[in-house]
Formats: structure tokens, C-alpha cells, sequence
């Protein structure tokens, strides 16, 4: 019987990104849970560290190993050149990566260059709008990033915004905008976090230009900026340590006269 099915959004080439993988594989490990089913062979692994530990728990009889869409199981009685079918299977997945990876950047890069967003995530405030073909299915590749049309999104990140410029702390601003009736979506509220707020602050997209991940060039982008110029001055000049607060930040139960001699 099937006594654990996991859904993984973890890359299968880099192996010290696969934190939940490993979890799992040591959970496996630990409740003596030996057949571990793979629909995918590449969903095991894409590189050869990972299908060389699984080797030899598959050789020391730990665990068994199933790809399904291959219909191949691998156990401590599997034939040696079952066993190097494996390994130049996954130097295969490993170069398809390689090269998904690269073409994926250059994509990513191409986008960046003429000013928008490439992500898939989009910041609070904003969405991407796809262009429709006649029949008004939406076309690959044209997504732009425009403001939400939620409009209590776009006011949450605005009064965050307005407030740091005022010079409150990530907490107080979480604080103060909790206690606004109706500023923070119902849905919002258990994931509505200093360390978010903190994120969207220091988030270069709403000042108008944005990285890419691993590249240093800086990229302007051409959506409509939803924050006020004067805020986004302010916040620019508190973020690098010039601003000139307009109080002191205390956190909720903190002594009023901390820091004073």
C-alpha cells in the first residue's frame, strides 16, 4: 500500500537545493519505508551525487527504487549494467537540465532587456496581463507586468510605504496597519509578516527596475510605478542608512526609555 505521496518544486540538478528531497529520503530511511516510486526517472535525481548515495542504500538493501514511466525497478539483486543504464540516465537528465537551464536564462534575460518582469511571481500591487489571441486564449510569452486589479493590495503596500517614509519600524508598521479596519485582507492576515513587509521595502521593482538572480545588471522596467515619488525618496534614503526618521522605532512591550543614559 502507498503510504506517503509528496509533491516536490525543487530543482533536481542542484543538489544542495533539494532540501525537501533529502528530508524526505531520511524520513523514508527512518520509518524503514524501502519502495520509493518516481513517475519520472529525472525526478530522482539530475545529477550523479545523489543517484550514487541512492546506489548504495539500493545496494545495502535500504531502499528500492521505481521509475514508472520507464518500468524499472532497482533493488540489490539488479544486474550490474541495469545499474550503468541508470548512471548514463541520469547524465542525460543532467545534460536536458543543463541545457532547459540556459535557454531559460537567456529567455528570462531577452524579457529583462526590453523592461519587464520575468517572473512568474509578481509583487503585491501588481499582476501580469497577457495578451489575447481571436478566440481570447491568452499568448505564450506575452505577459507584462500592470498594477492589480485589487484595489486593497495596491493601498496595503502604498501605506507601507508611506509609513516607513515616516520613519516606524517593520513591526510598528505591521502594528499600525492591523489595527487600520479593513487595510489588511482577511486572507492575508496569519501570512502578514514583519519579514514580508520588510522584503516589499527593499524591493527595487517599485522604485522601477529590478536583478535577475545571479546578474548584477541593473534592469528598468517599464510598469507604472504605484508608490509616490516622495515615499519612495524617503524610504530609498532610510533603507541606506541616511534618512532622517521622524521618531524613534519601539517595538509593542518594549521599555519607552531603551537606549537612553
Amino acid at each position: 500500500d502507498v503510504v506517503h505521496t509528496e509533491s516536490i518544486i525543487e530543482t533536481a540538478f542542484k543538489r544542495k537545493e533539494r532540501k525537501k528531497f533529502h528530508a524526505l529520503i531520511q524520513k523514508a530511511l527512518k520509518e524503514k519505508i524501502r519502495h520509493i516510486i518516481f513517475f519520472w526517472s529525472s525526478r530522482e535525481a539530475r545529477n550523479l551525487t545523489d543517484i550514487e548515495d541512492h546506489d548504495e542504500l539500493i545496494k545495502a538493501g535500504k531502499i528500492i527504487i521505481h521509475h514508472v514511466s520507464e518500468g524499472r525497478v532497482y533493488w540489490r539483486g539488479t544486474p550490474d549494467a541495469d545499474f550503468t543504464f541508470r548512471e548514463m540516465n541520469a547524465v542525460m537528465n543532467k545534460s536536458e537540465s543543463r541545457s532547459k537551464s540556459s535557454m531559460l536564462k537567456a529567455s528570462l534575460k531577452t524579457k529583462a532587456i526590453a523592461g519587464w518582469w520575468p517572473y512568474r511571481h509578481t509583487p503585491m500591487g501588481y499582476v501580469h496581463h497577457k495578451n489575447k489571441d481571436k478566440y481570447g486564449n491568452p499568448i505564450k510569452g506575452t505577459a507584462k507586468l500592470v498594477v492589480g486589479p485589487e484595489a486593497k493590495a495596491v493601498r496595503l503596500v502604498q501605506r507601507e510605504f508611506e509609513l516607513r517614509a515616516q520613519g516606524f519600524s517593520y513591526d510598528e508598521i505591521r502594528r499600525k496597519n492591523f489595527e487600520e479596519k479593513n487595510l489588511v485582507p482577511p486572507d492575508m492576515r496569519k501570512t502578514y509578516s514583519r519579514h514580508a513587509i520588510e522584503e516589499r521595502l527593499k524591493n527595487p521593482l517599485y522604485w522601477g527596475y529590478f536583478y535577475l538572480k545571479g546578474d548584477t545588471t541593473r534592469y528598468d522596467g517599464q510598469h507604472e510605478r504605484i508608490i509616490p515619488a516622495k515615499y519612495l525618496k524617503s524610504v530609498a534614503d532610510i533603507n541606506r542608512g541616511n534618512g532622517c526618521k521622524l521618531r524613534t522605532s519601539v517595538a509593542v512591550g518594549d521599555d519607552i526609555f531603551r537606549g537612553w543614559l
